[in-house]
């Protein structure tokens, strides 16, 4: 590990206090003179964890370009896709479907991207998943598909959307 790597006392890397505060000059720089992309800290979330959490769409693509990992899971074993889907981060979710992010992963059992996206209500993020090849019928840990919860939180139009790619229930 680079000193440009060393975690602080909170698990933290100069890269991910960037990543957090959304400095991409100072991201930038720090994978430029080497740091590592994926080096996980607090709680094993790492840079693209936390551009995927806030939104910060350019780090992300920084991040992705210099080899980010997409596969990498946090604490509560969620990848980057699953938190860019929760939070609503449609420009992240496709720049990680770009690099390769499984979109069929499962989080502790807990569901899907598309799962999570169904029960959010993010509508243009379904159908980012969806055309990426997201298994319409996966469930959960409580036998809930997308369809599920969209039909709970009265999300018409993911209802509508998952059905017409072939949702059974």
């Amino acid at each position: 590990m680079s000193d440009l790597d060393k975690q602080d006392e909170q698990g933290k890397t100069a890269l991910i206090h960037a990543t957090s505060t959304g400095n991409i000059d100072q991201a930038r720089k720090l994978l430029a003179d080497g740091a590592s992309p994926d080096v996980q800290g607090t709680n094993q979330w790492n840079a693209l964890m936390l551009a995927a959490f806030h939104g910060h769409t350019e780090i992300a693509e920084l991040l992705l370009a210099h080899g980010a990992e997409t596969s990498l899971r946090n604490d509560i074993k969620a990848p980057a896709l699953m938190i860019a889907t929760f939070r609503g981060h449609l420009p992240i979710v496709e720049k990680l479907i770009a690099a390769g992010a499984d979109v069929n992963a499962q989080k502790n059992d807990q569901g899907t991207a598309l799962i999570w996206a169904a029960h959010e209500g993010h509508n243009a993020i379904v159908k980012c998943l969806l055309k990426a090849g997201a298994n319409v019928n996966d469930k959960n840990n409580k036998s809930h598909s997308a369809l599920t919860y969209a039909q709970q939180n009265n999300h018409k139009e993911i209802e509508q959307l998952l059905l017409d790619s072939g949702a059974t229930g």
